[in-house]
């Protein structure tokens, strides 16, 4: 039971040390409040399942922040998934709807992070770090545990596959 007990405290130690830095990486992406908790929590149960991998990381920090983001790209394509289910279906839920006015209110904003969910999980990353977050090279590359080159070609064929998907914007709707 000691066990158990001394896990949890550890458990609780890592994730308050570092849960505003899950959080503003969240937040960056997500802007309901609601859905950063939620995803939080998950993050919490995996860190759960694999507390003494994190805590003998070497760079606790970079590990948390490619999760979050992670979790973060998964949240948005979930939510396009689900809004795609309920249109089809032909459901007028509240969350379209705040979507609808959302979307009214911050066209480009949500169509970038819509266009972002739906890139490959690597490209997102790397995108996310390097044109939102304006972080440098070397630090996506230890980030996604890659070199910097491979991060330099997720960059890039992110960059391009935005491009495209929003090329109405570019070229003024």
């Amino acid at each position: 039971m000691g066990n158990i007990a001394d896990r949890e405290h550890r458990l609780i130690c890592f994730v308050d040390q570092y849960k505003g830095h899950m959080i503003r990486s969240i937040g960056r992406y997500i802007r309901n409040r609601e859905d950063i908790e939620e995803i939080l929590q998950e993050i919490t149960m995996i860190i759960w399942k694999k507390l003494d991998r994190f805590e003998a990381h070497p760079n606790p920090e970079a590990l948390l922040k490619k999760v979050a983001i992670g979790r973060a790209i998964d949240h948005i394509r979930s939510e396009l998934k689900r809004k795609k289910r309920e249109r089809d279906m032909g459901l007028p839920p509240k969350v379209l709807e705040n979507a609808e006015r959302r979307f009214d209110q911050d066209l480009q904003q949500e169509s970038l992070q819509t266009a972002i969910g739906r890139l490959p999980k690597k490209q997102a990353m790397a995108v996310l770090l390097r044109l939102v977050e304006e972080q440098p090279y070397p630090l996506i590359a230890e980030t996604m545990n890659c070199s910097e080159a491979t991060v330099r070609t997720h960059v890039k064929r992110g960059r391009l596959a935005l491009q495209r998907k929003l090329s109405h914007f570019i070229d003024g709707r």
